[in-house]
């Protein structure tokens, strides 16, 4: 009988949350066949004994010109490849690292039923013995704190203006910072400038030099023949023209912790030919999602482009929006810069009423709001199962407000049957 267990390549730096992910996959019953820095590992020798999957953690430290010689694995197509942002894990420590841990090792086998339950914030903790410098250290290490972290335009400073809900979906743009204030009203005093005897209906007197005719010079000017064309003016633009809306709606995704993985099971579950666009917000540390772009591609067969501002979403494709990127409808669905969250930057995809979107692991849950009004509004929302999300703030939300949920590649399917009915 082959054997079947998983053998995995652990990459990345080493400490903490490297020894819990390898204990988690030893414990899930697999093989770990290497754990090691970019620099004590050779891509080609352990290409030889042909790992299941690649666990590679990245942070911003990492030098790109370390990882150059495993580029072209990175690149491969029939390697699994599966990316970790080291920068969010070693935030993480006690139950939530474990948990983290051993719910990425339970990715990589393909199973959904060994994830540890998360800590309640109600439940009574032991006490413990803490002595010295320690003391003054919180042991939580709350998730909650850090996906606010993790998720840019999760925390923002609360001087800055967020766009309301009514302004995004009415296509109005939220003015940023507060309005000037009118100018002070003058004093009022009990007397005036002006003497109690004067008439004010009489009428001015106008001195003579003060009305004289100004003198102008007409050797300059000439009269038009009267079979001169005139030009035609064209009519202003309205002001307040709206941009014309796109015939056809999107596929609008969002995720964040624990999302990646969910991603993937999305997209490959998605057919080879698709007439709408799909748009991929996936919050990660800036600079990342050119990497998630190569991750995705390896997905799916559709293909997989990072999204600049100015570019139109092209249909069947799988647009991976970087942070604060969002879209505006302008005959086509137009990206463009400045967005203050994922959420905000979807908005205006859900004024179309043939938009699905679809909530996974880790999404901002400020998206509930948004998910329910595109609802009310005819419009298709789609969660994954809470319990199968590492972060399934939203999604549990979603799911007591009635919102349809399921497994990532369920929800492709029913993503695909609601944008054909419509």
């Amino acid at each position: 009988m082959a054997d079947t267990t998983p053998r995995v390549v652990i990459l990345g730096a080493p400490g903490e949350a490297q020894q819990q992910l390898r204990n988690a996959l030893n414990e899930l019953g697999a093989q770990t066949l290497a754990v090691g820095d970019f620099d004590q590992l050779d891509p080609d020798s352990l290409r030889q004994q042909k790992p299941d999957v690649w666990l590679v953690s990245i942070d911003e430290g990492t030098d790109s010109g370390r990882m150059e010689r495993w580029q072209p694995l990175f690149d491969d197509p029939a390697a699994t490849v599966i990316f970790d942002d080291a920068d969010v894990t070693g935030r993480l420590s006690g139950w939530d690292l474990a948990r983290w841990a051993r719910h990425l090792a339970a990715k990589v086998l393909g199973r959904d039923d060994v994830l540890l339950p998360p800590v309640n914030p109600a439940a009574e903790r032991l006490p413990q013995s803490i002595s010295g410098d320690a003391a003054t250290a919180s042991g939580d290490a709350p998730l909650n704190a850090l996906n606010a972290s993790f998720e840019a335009g999760r925390n923002r400073p609360s001087a800055e203006a967020v766009p309301s809900l009514d302004d995004v979906l009415s296509g109005r743009a939220a003015a940023v910072g507060a309005a000037p204030a009118p100018p002070a009203a003058p004093p009022q005093s009990g007397f005036s400038l002006v003497g109690e005897d004067v008439d004010l209906s009489a009428p001015r007197v106008v001195k003579k030099d003060e009305g004289a005719a100004a003198k102008f010079d007409l050797s300059g000017l000439s009269l038009e023949p009267l079979e001169a064309p005139v030009p035609e003016k064209k009519p202003d633009a309205p002001e307040n023209a709206r941009p014309s809306m796109p015939e056809r709606g999107v596929i609008a995704i969002i995720a964040g912790l624990g999302g990646p993985d969910a991603v993937r099971q999305f997209l490959g579950s998605l057919p080879t030919k698709l007439a709408t666009p799909v748009l991929l917000w996936q919050q990660l540390d800036a600079g990342k999602h050119d990497r998630l772009v190569q991750q995705m591609a390896k997905s799916t067969h559709l293909p997989v482009y990072l999204a600049q501002a100015g570019q139109a979403a092209r249909a069947g494709e799988v647009a991976v929006m970087g942070a604060r990127m969002g879209v505006q409808p302008d005959g086509d669905w137009v990206f463009r810069e400045g967005s203050p969250s994922a959420a905000h930057a979807l908005a205006p995809t859900l004024k179309h009423a043939r938009t699905v979107l679809v909530v996974l692991s880790g999404a901002e849950v400020m998206i509930t709001e948004f998910a329910r009004a595109h609802k009310e509004n005819g419009g298709t929302v789609l969660v994954q199962t809470s319990a199968t999300c590492f972060d399934g703030a939203a999604a549990a939300v979603l799911e007591k407000q009635g919102m349809a949920s399921g497994s990532p590649g369920n929800l492709a399917e029913r993503a695909v049957q609601a944008v054909n009915a419509k």
